[in-house]
């Protein structure tokens, strides 16, 4: 291969992940194709440089602090792949942009979006080929009731990423569920994606209490210039409390967040579901008499958990815990109550 050629394919391989943020100097470039066997002048690199920049014009430089020359692609940049992109390599990036997007920070969205715009033109470039019409024949649904999503300050989206990412503390402006209104300074921990809504989990600063704060009752989001602090819990670990299921406290009732045995009885043909899906690993069904079936598992008691049994209605009795049982004996009558009372 031309020494020149292959010289500027390295350097064009070098420089594939160089933004305005991390641009790449002069002597970095030298050492990188030093390592790839090239041994070349600085003033050879800034040729190089030079000519790239003629023929791709979304390569730019700017003067870095020591006075020398950093190079990198423009935030516009078109995608220039040396070796393409597969069908299957442009399916998956069209699926993530349908999908994922939300999962991602809104830097790292920035930088995917010219892979996303490619991989678009390379799937219609491929007529006849099954795979343009895959992204057509899949959905994701939630199974609840379908809700619009709250609107999210998209800024204070992007600082509460952001202090995630560099592992800073974040000062809030937060609206509580009943109005109340407070200021918070936390140390992040992750975000929790639940149907619509986005949480925040977080660590506050002066009491250590964990929290969780719904990204759309966010006024105002501050990343602070501090660390946070060490922690002995991961998001992860506060998942696996349950706490997304949530706990509450309403009149006598609470839900308590921890584990229970659950048992009720089921109409058989509801229960055919949680053959499927069971709700623990330990669930035992059992026969209970024609028509109905006996349900035991180990689940944490949350609100999610009674939502799940309202839903059932008439179909379920619970039987145990007591005070689960007592609840939906207080609900069944409040809402007898109400229809006997408020007839249409």
């Amino acid at each position: 291969m031309n020494d020149q050629i292959n010289r500027h394919h390295r350097i064009l391989e070098k420089l594939q992940n160089c933004r305005a943020s991390n641009p790449v100097s002069v002597p970095e470039i030298r050492d990188f194709l030093s390592n790839k066997g090239v041994e070349v002048s600085a003033r050879t690199v800034q040729r190089d440089m030079n000519a790239l920049a003629e023929v791709f014009m979304d390569i730019e430089s700017k003067m870095l602090k020591d006075g020398g020359f950093g190079w990198y692609w423009n935030d516009k940049a078109k995608v220039i792949l040396l070796s393409g992109l597969s069908p299957n390599q442009a399916l998956s990036f069209i699926l993530v942009k349908k999908y994922l997007s939300q999962l991602f920070p809104e830097a790292t969205l920035k930088e995917l979006e010219p892979f996303f715009d490619y991989s678009d033109k390379v799937l219609h470039s491929l007529e006849g080929n099954a795979l343009v019409k895959w992204p057509e024949k899949i959905a994701v649904v939630h199974p609840v009731q379908p809700l619009l999503a709250p609107d999210i300050n998209a800024d204070f989206q992007q600082v509460i990423s952001t202090a995630l990412l560099e592992n800073k503390k974040l000062k809030l402006d937060y609206v509580r569920l009943d109005g109340e209104r407070s200021q918070y300074t936390v140390n992040p921990l992750g975000l929790v994606f639940r149907g619509h809504i986005i949480y925040l989990i977080a660590v506050k600063v002066d009491t250590g209490e964990e929290r969780q704060f719904a990204l759309h009752r966010i006024k105002n989001a501050e990343q602070l210039p501090v660390d946070v602090d060490p922690l002995d819990i991961t998001l992860q670990d506060y998942l696996e409390k349950g706490h997304m299921g949530f706990a509450w406290t309403a009149g006598n009732a609470t839900t308590s967040l921890k584990e229970i045995t659950f048992k009720c009885i089921f109409e058989e043909k509801s229960a055919k579901y949680l053959t499927e899906t069971p709700l623990s690993k330990d669930q035992e069904i059992i026969p209970y008499e024609p028509g109905y079936v006996l349900v035991k598992a180990t689940v944490r008691y949350t609100e999610q958990l009674v939502w799940w049994v309202r839903g059932y209605g008439s179909a379920i009795e619970v039987l145990e815990p007591v005070e689960l049982r007592d609840r939906m004996i207080k609900d069944v009558n409040e809402l007898y109550k109400r229809y006997v009372n408020n007839p249409a």
